[in-house]
């Protein structure tokens, strides 16, 4: 008795994954001076098979370094004036991302290098109202924040003296104004033409494909395997794909994310085909 067959079709489903590293000895080109933009070529062109279906991108995997100064001459708050006994001391501080302990620790130091008692005031962090309170150790000691350029946005103090009066005890506080504001970024968004979709931040599209929140302490390298990575449209590559794509490492409000470190990524674009088999019966 002879056979028959009859062919039919199967879905196939497929994946492939690639890691893109901002790192000039990896293979990154055309590196932004802040290092928050680089671009892949590669040799060979991401093309998904015409036949493909449901094409996604996802991120799987990000790093970066929590290192964005929150300090810095560009930024405009980088002055620090204390007065003691009527005689003002000017203090720039160097560009950098600090907390309330290290930005205490330089504003000390430099309290030092001009001839001053480290403990002529101190920064204390309140953490049950996110307020910095200034704590003086000598008597007739004034913090003038109403200079160009203060640092009292970061700190939380109005255009003001602290405190009104000279100090006129040793151990005399005075509480910022508002709320703290060390954290000028809240989170980092990767962004990228490698597809055409992207993710809607609100009412911004901007090539959005990954979102990576801060979990990491001020110089640590923050890593991130999100548990359900969002999935984006990749269709467009079936249509020939492409070998040349740029990265772009943000702030939460677009802004070049200069962390002055490598940042990375790990892809996975995933599709549906149909396979065709014959069967024998």
């Amino acid at each position: 008795m002879q056979g028959k067959q009859q062919q039919q079709y199967l879905v196939s489903k497929k994946q492939i994954a690639y890691i893109f590293e901002s790192g000039e000895d990896t293979g990154a080109v055309n590196k932004s001076a802040d290092g928050s933009v680089f671009s892949v070529q590669l040799d060979e062109a991401i093309a998904l098979p015409r036949a493909a279906y449901d094409c996604t991108l996802e991120v799987v995997s990000m790093r970066a370094w929590n290192t964005v100064p929150n300090i810095t001459a560009a930024l405009g708050n980088n002055q620090f004036r204390v007065s003691v006994g009527g005689t003002p001391y000017n203090i720039t501080i160097a560009d950098g991302l600090y907390d309330t302990n290290s930005l205490s620790d330089f504003i000390q130091n430099e309290l030092v290098n001009q001839g001053l008692d480290r403990e002529t005031l101190t920064l204390v962090a309140d953490f049950a109202t996110e307020r910095v309170i200034i704590s003086f150790g000598a008597v007739g000691v004034q913090v003038d924040f109403a200079i160009a350029d203060s640092v009292r946005s970061v700190l939380g103090f109005d255009a003001r003296l602290s405190p009104l009066a000279p100090s006129t005890v040793v151990g005399q506080t005075d509480p910022g104004d508002t709320v703290a504001a060390f954290n000028n970024v809240e989170n980092f968004l990767i962004k990228s033409d490698i597809v055409n979709s992207n993710i809607p931040v609100n009412n911004s599209f901007d090539q959005t494909i990954a979102y990576l929140p801060i979990t990491a302490r001020p110089g640590s390298q923050i890593t991130n395997e999100p548990i359900n990575p969002l999935r984006i449209d990749a269709s467009t590559l079936k249509n020939g794909g492409r070998n040349y794509f740029t990265f772009r490492l943000t702030d939460q409000a677009g802004n070049p994310a200069a962390t002055g470190e490598a940042f990375g990524l790990t892809v996975v674009i995933r599709w549906k085909q149909f396979q065709s088999m014959v069967v024998n019966y």
